[in-house]
């Protein structure tokens, strides 16, 4: 008998293997899974059912009770009761003087199945070895004495009383294993699909460039972050694009060389930036980290891309703006000694000759005449100086408003040649020639005539400080439907190239060094930019190093 049931029990078993595989291929919708594993496991009953086993004591055992009470205690009450009502019927319709004892077990072995399914917590597959020993002994004593109960007194000897305590707990234990390392293989299963579903969402909705690329550098997937970064619409418009074609000249030189290092199996930093070309033409920055990861059951690289294009501008601006501050705090700098030797220098003039004049008795009058007219240039050029300061400050706070009215074009630049042609003399520069340029009929506009004389003051003062021999010209340069172009040329020291774009700043002059020999604060020629602009016209400068200057500036003509 002991034979006889170890064969049972082995075909039990061998279905249990052939459960476990249709239970890897289920459905996972609930609770069709449940239904079709209680008809399943109903039909494992049946076929246990009919492979029974006679005692001498006129009793049969079969493996019912090992396949109902796993199927309590895997399957839960749905599959549970799906079984035992497939066994229950099939016991009913079979007939026979057991057919109230095998019902009775039937149920209470599918209830001690469930009983143990509530001490695990619904989590059976975490149970120890013990525990299914403990499950095999107790359904199957239940079952002998239920067999006694309802047998009508016939009793069982002691070889079928071992042979069954034996070989039935024996294979609730080993098909009870059987099913836990299948329910934590398809837990484990589970949780990975879980896991790669939840990275493969994660990878989809990142802000950040991601992709798959495999060890012979093929694109497997891309996120749109990562199409978006390139310009491109999908995954294959990637593929197509070579790789010289979406890096930069030395970026691709770059990746080149990290090609070759993987193939020669050498340590890549899988931390780099790089440069690309988007399908627009466009350049971006990128900073890319890279590592292995399984990817459809194989290792992959997954390389994370991110847009520092950005932060890369944001240094460079920084950098830039550093320079500047560093350039504007020299500037300033300078300037501060400048100015004070702008105003000291006119200032220790005028109160020396004063003293002289005041204070000497025997001053002849031709000496006095020159001392008065010493004071009156000294006086004049710290007037302009403080003037200068002056007009910048409110220029750059906009507190400059323009009085316009009608201009009578050539009367307003006689004024001006007459105030700078008396200047000459004064100023030792007789030897220079002042040429002025008027149209010969009348031209009138409508402009601040106070501004448009301080600029051409301020121009010509400039011309006239460093030209040495030549001649100093201005006027009107042309005449359009709706403007007007002025000029100040002279035929001075010129303007380095270097020097000419930032030359309307603030605090820049011609000869920008420490040892320069002509004096002046550098806002002169700010200061006419800022009025030009004021009245909303335009500035242009040509000039060439030792032959001279020529600055145009033009307005609209508003009569």
């Amino acid at each position: 008998m002991l034979i006889e049931l170890a064969r049972h029990s082995g075909i039990i078993i061998t279905l249990f293997v052939l459960y476990a595989v249709l239970l890897h291929q289920r459905c996972s919708v609930f609770p069709a899974c449940k239904i079709a594993e209680g008809v399943l496991l109903g039909c494992i009953t049946i076929a246990a059912m009919k492979m029974t086993v006679d005692g001498v004591s006129g009793l049969s055992f079969d493996g019912r009770f090992v396949v109902l009470s796993l199927a309590g205690l895997f399957g839960g009450w749905i599959t549970a009761a799906i079984a035992v009502s497939l066994a229950g019927a099939y016991c009913l319709f079979s007939g026979g003087a057991g057919v109230l004892a095998g019902v009775i077990t039937i149920i209470v072995s599918a209830l001690a199945g469930l009983a143990f399914r509530l001490l695990s917590h619904g989590k059976p597959q975490s149970l120890p070895v013990c525990w299914f020993c403990i499950l095999g002994i107790v359904v199957h004593l239940v079952m002998l004495l239920c067999q006694l109960t309802v047998s009508g007194g016939i009793n069982v000897n002691r070889e079928e009383w071992l042979a069954v305590m034996l070989v039935f707990p024996l294979s609730t234990l080993l098909a009870g294993l059987l099913l836990r390392n299948e329910a934590n293989r398809l837990s484990a299963e589970r949780g990975l699909r879980q896991s790669e579903e939840n990275f493969r969402l994660s990878i989809e909705e990142s802000p950040l460039g991601m992709h798959i690329v495999s060890e012979n550098g093929e694109t497997l997937y891309a996120n749109q972050a990562f199409l978006t970064l390139y310009g491109i619409k999908t995954v294959e418009e990637f593929r197509e694009t070579s790789s010289q074609r979406r890096y930069s000249p030395e970026s691709y030189r770059e990746h080149q060389e990290r090609k070759e290092k993987r193939k020669k199996g050498e340590y890549v930093d899988p931390e780099y930036d790089i440069e690309i070309m988007r399908a627009d033409g466009e350049k971006r920055h990128l900073h890319v980290y890279r590592k292995v990861i399984n990817w459809d059951g194989l290792p992959q690289f997954h390389v994370i891309c991110q847009d520092i294009t950005e932060r890369k501008r944001m240094i460079l601006d920084l950098e830039a703006a550093k320079e500047k501050a560093v350039e504007s705090d020299r500037l300033k700098s300078s300037f501060l000694a400048n100015i004070s030797h702008e105003v000291r220098t006119p200032l220790n003039v005028i109160l020396g000759f004063t003293e002289m004049l005041t204070h000497q008795r025997d001053v002849k009058p031709e000496t006095a005449e020159e001392y008065s007219l010493i004071i009156k240039r000294n006086a004049d050029e710290l007037l302009q100086t403080i003037g200068n300061l002056v007009d910048i400050s409110k220029l750059e706070m906009r507190q400059v408003k323009l009085c316009e009215g009608r201009v009578h074009i050539q009367k307003m630049l006689e004024r001006v040649y007459s105030r700078f042609k008396s200047r000459l003399g004064d100023h030792d520069k007789s030897q220079i020639e002042l040429v002025l340029k008027a149209p010969d009929e009348p031209v009138f506009i409508w402009v601040d005539q106070e501004r448009l004389v301080q600029i051409f003051a301020n121009l010509l003062d400039n011309s006239l400080k460093f030209t040495k021999q030549g001649q100093v010209g201005f006027g009107v340069a042309d005449i359009g439907e709706n403007w007007i172009s002025f000029f100040v040329s002279d035929t001075g020291i010129g303007i380095e190239e270097s020097i000419r774009p930032i030359i309307f700043d603030r605090f820049r002059q011609a000869s920008d060094s420490t040892t320069r020999v002509y004096s002046g604060t550098g806002l002169g020629l700010s200061i006419v930019k800022k009025l030009v602009e004021l009245m909303e016209g335009e500035i242009s400068l040509d000039s060439e190093v030792g032959k001279g200057t020529t600055i145009q500036f033009r307005l609209r003509m508003k009569t």
